[in-house]
């Protein structure tokens, strides 16, 4: 009898300290969401964007809450206080959660991906359909067992459609996962390819952490989740910002964007034109005179294309990166594009005079015609035309040996 009363109280034990390693676990989640909900207010710009994001964290919130109502109740002695049916109820409200999770999610991600199903009311009442079956045959379980139920023992026993609490979740997910996957493929994304390429990798961290939680019972899949949002909100914030932080230009996603608007409002009596550059041997300025020295050049030169287009009307500048910028603009013929590129050579030289050390730019450009059928494809022509004058500037003695 004492024996039985020593395992007994080691068992509790056990139970108490894995009760106590999930609330924390769970609480930590929960503390990240809270942060990005209070976050969420301010830092992104879209309406629909802040509502779906917001929309998300806190079903993921009730997610977790749930999750850990559910455990505390299985490994502490409130167990065999409250009812079977009181746990069964619990259980299918989290997974309820879980199909609302995965619904907000697709939403989400819809919306960023800008889809006719992020615009059409009725096309969002259709998509639920699913998860508001799923969600009702959850709220009925308790009737019918097809999900789980528990038995004589008070053992929890997987019913015949169990699999589908996590197939239906995940289903959604995947599907935005996939568009956004085949979107990234697409030139006229090309603005929006970092941001389509993280959608691509929401499904990852969920799966792999569900998967642990399931198969070794550790409370991981709340941090999985908030991680996953965390990152989404992160990459979205990242794809707002349209300037570069060094320079104060445009940065290139706001040149894309830029591109794309001129491209489709172009007026075919002037001369549209993306015009790229690049310093020439700005490695050997780091090198030799430290990358502060390199800094300072990228602002020098940033400041000599701002002079450069000082009276120019519809023109943008932007770091492309690195030590590459372009310009893109609309001027009346071909001929002032040379003009203007006349005047960044002339300014160069009078920035050169009054500074410790030189600068050397090679510049090329390409006018817009009717077989550039993209962003994409106009500035590689730029590029290789950027290359070509690339190549003459290297045949040349360096200034800096």
């Amino acid at each position: 009898m004492e024996l039985n009363t020593i395992q007994q109280q080691l068992l509790l034990s056990a139970y108490q300290k894995s009760a106590i390693l999930y609330a924390l676990i769970d609480f930590l989640a929960l503390s990240v969401l809270a942060s990005l909900l209070l976050r969420m207010r301010t830092g992104l710009e879209s309406h629909s964007v802040r509502k779906s994001f917001s929309l998300l964290t806190n079903s993921v919130c009730v997610m977790i809450l749930l999750d850990l109502v559910c455990a505390l109740l299985s490994k502490s002695s409130l167990r065999l206080m409250v009812p079977l049916p009181v746990h069964s109820l619990l259980k299918s409200c989290f997974f309820i959660a879980a199909a609302f999770t995965g619904y907000s999610t697709f939403l989400a991600m819809e919306i960023l991906l800008k889809t006719w199903l992020s615009k059409e009311r009725r096309l969002r009442i259709f998509s639920f359909s699913v998860c508001a079956i799923h969600i009702l045959l959850n709220a009925t379980n308790i009737f019918h067992g097809l999900f789980f139920r528990y038995n004589e023992d008070e053992y929890y026993v997987y019913g015949p459609l169990y699999i589908m609490e996590f197939t239906i979740p995940f289903f959604y997910i995947l599907v935005s996962s996939i568009r956004a996957y085949f979107a990234s493929l697409e030139d006229e994304n090309y603005a929006d390819l970092e941001l389509y390429r993280l959608l691509t990798t929401v499904p990852i961290l969920p799966v792999i952490f569900s998967i642990a939680q399931f198969l070794f019972d550790i409370p991981v899949l709340g941090i999985g989740l908030s991680l996953t949002i965390l990152n989404l909100y992160l990459g979205v914030v990242q794809n707002s910002i349209t300037s570069d932080p060094l320079t104060g230009l445009s940065n290139r996603r706001y040149l894309i964007q830029t591109i794309q608007k001129m491209m489709n409002s172009h007026d075919h009596e002037k001369t549209l034109f993306v015009m790229m550059m690049d310093l020439n041997y700005f490695k050997q300025i780091n090198d030799l005179y430290g990358h502060t020295a390199g800094d300072q050049a990228l602002i020098r030169f940033a400041n000599i294309l701002r002079n450069a287009v000082a009276d120019l009307k519809k023109t943008t500048i932007a770091r492309y990166g690195g030590d590459e910028f372009i310009i893109c603009g609309e001027l009346n013929t071909c001929e002032d594009v040379a003009m203007l590129r006349y005047t960044i050579e002339k300014l160069i030289e009078q920035d050169n005079a009054a500074s410790s050390f030189p600068l050397s730019v090679s510049i090329g450009w390409e006018n817009y015609n009717s077989a550039i059928h993209n962003v994409k494809q106009f500035i590689d022509l730029a590029d290789q035309q950027l290359y070509f004058q690339k190549e003459k500037a290297h045949k040349e003695p360096s200034p800096y040996k």
